[in-house]
C-alpha cells in the first residue's frame, strides 16, 4: 500500500492517507484534493503546475508558515518585536557590567562591581581617615598589582566610566530600535561592546 496525501486548496497537507487509490478517495473532505504523486515530505502541493513544492527552511523558530502566500511569516507586531529586542540588548549589557573587561593604568581589570565598589570605598575610608591602604588585586591575566588607595579610586573609577559606556551603547541601541520601521531592521540591531 502506498501512502498518499491529500491537500486542501491551497495545496497544503491536511491529512496523510495509506491504501488503495478507492480508499484514499473515502479520505477526501470537501474542498480537498487527494494527491497520487508521491509525497516528498515539507511541500505543499502547486495546484497549477500539478507538482510538489519543497517548502523552504523555516528561517526562525517563531515564524509560521502561510499557506495562501506559500512563503514563512513572522506572526510578531513590530511593537512586540521591539520589545523583545530592548529585553535581549538590556540582557547583554547587564552580563558585560558584570565579566567584561576594562584598563586602568595601564592594566586589563574584569568588571565586578561589588568587589572593585567595595575595596574603592575602602580605600576612600583609607584615604579619609589618613590610614594606609594596600591590597593585591588579581588582573584579568590572574597576574597580581598592589594597588594602594589612590590607585584603587582610579579602579573603581575606571569601572564606573566602563559601566557608563556600556549604558550608552545600550541606549543607542534602543534608540535605534525604536526608531526601525520594520521586524527585520530591529533584528539587525544586535549588541556588540569592544
Amino acid at each position: 500500500m502506498s501512502l498518499y496525501a491529500v491537500v486542501d486548496s491551497h495545496g497544503t497537507v491536511v491529512k496523510l492517507v495509506s491504501g488503495s487509490e478507492e480508499q484514499v478517495l473515502l479520505n477526501v473532505g470537501e474542498g480537498e484534493e487527494a494527491i497520487f504523486d508521491p509525497y516528498p515530505g515539507d511541500a505543499y502541493w502547486d495546484h497549477e503546475n500539478s507538482q510538489w513544492v519543497p517548502i523552504p527552511p523555516q528561517p526562525s523558530p517563531v515564524y509560521e508558515w502561510d499557506p495562501y502566500e506559500k512563503q514563512w511569516k513572522d506572526p510578531r507586531s513590530l511593537s512586540a518585536v521591539k520589545r523583545e529586542a530592548k529585553a535581549r540588548i538590556t540582557a547583554a549589557r547587564d552580563a558585560a557590567e558584570d565579566g567584561s573587561r576594562f584598563e586602568c593604568d595601564g592594566a586589563v581589570y574584569q568588571s565586578d562591581l561589588p568587589r572593585i565598589s567595595g575595596a574603592s570605598l575602602g580605600a576612600l575610608t583609607a584615604l579619609l581617615n589618613g590610614q594606609p591602604f594596600a591590597v593585591d588585586w588579581t588582573l584579568a591575566d590572574n597576574t597580581v598589582k598592589t594597588l594602594d588607595a589612590p590607585g584603587m579610586l582610579r579602579v573603581g573609577f575606571a569601572q564606573f566610566a566602563h559601566i557608563n559606556a556600556l549604558h550608552q551603547k545600550a541606549r543607542q541601541l534602543k534608540a535605534q530600535i525604536d526608531a526601525a520601521t520594520t521586524i527585520a531592521e530591529v533584528e539587525a540591531i544586535q549588541w556588540s561592546f569592544p
